[in-house]
């Protein structure tokens, strides 16, 4: 990791990683939970377990909150407030309709982000009193690009979800049992079975599979 300018103006400098480091981390965090807490490595991770990592941290964590003032894109908010633990909020139409769990996944584990990653660059550098709140999405005024802190907690929260070297493994029997290629396209017949047994095994849904099947090479556009 390197500090370089932040261009948001959010903070005087932000911490640019590696992929690879993020991947290390993600994988040393989420092994190191699960062998803690069930003596094992469960895969898909539970999501009751994703809500015990966000409150591990420490923070507060309401997985019924009331965010349709906060505009219909945003599903979960980390709120950041000197002098007290960060608390988040999931939109409660995640935990209460049986049809949007994938969405309550990734939205667990992109605020996790926020608190582990970025927690400390507001207990830092933000002034008293000031309350701040990561939105899921988010951009940059008037360049149409992600905010690098959103762009970092959605990278990290497939890395979460979708290990490295379990898609390693799982990507590896794929291509003997269908015998394809090292790179597989993604609009082929083959690239939408492998997005579909990596929604299947990691409780994700398809469209989060092909992503994170793209950003480690596994699948080619």
């Amino acid at each position: 990791m390197k500090w370089i300018p932040d261009p948001t103006g959010r903070f005087p400098v932000r911490p640019y990683y590696e992929l690879d480091e993020l991947e290390t981390e993600c994988e040393r965090i989420i092994t190191g939970f699960l062998e803690r807490r069930y003596g094992q490595i469960i895969i898909p991770v539970p999501t009751d377990a994703l809500r015990v990592l966000i409150e591990s941290e420490p923070a507060g964590l309401d997985v019924h909150a009331d965010l349709s003032q906060e505009g219909e894109e945003i599903h979960g908010l980390t709120e950041f407030v000197p002098g007290s633990k960060p608390r988040v909020s999931i939109a409660r139409e995640l935990t209460t309709q049986s049809w949007r769990a994938h969405r309550g996944r990734t939205t667990l584990t992109h605020e996790y982000a926020h608190l582990h990653w970025h927690g400390p660059l507001f207990e830092r550098y933000r002034p008293a009193g000031e309350r701040h709140k990561c939105a899921r999405g988010k951009l940059l005024p008037g360049s149409g690009e992600a905010d690098w802190m959103e762009w970092q907690a959605g990278y990290i929260s497939g890395a979460l979800l979708m290990l490295r070297s379990r898609i390693q493994l799982l990507v590896e029997a794929f291509r003997r049992e269908h015998r394809a290629a090292t790179v597989i396209n993604t609009s082929s017949v083959e690239g939408r079975l492998l997005a579909g047994r990596v929604s299947e095994i990691f409780d994700v849904s398809r469209e989060a599979a092909s992503l994170r099947l793209l950003q480690l090479g596994h699948l080619a556009a």
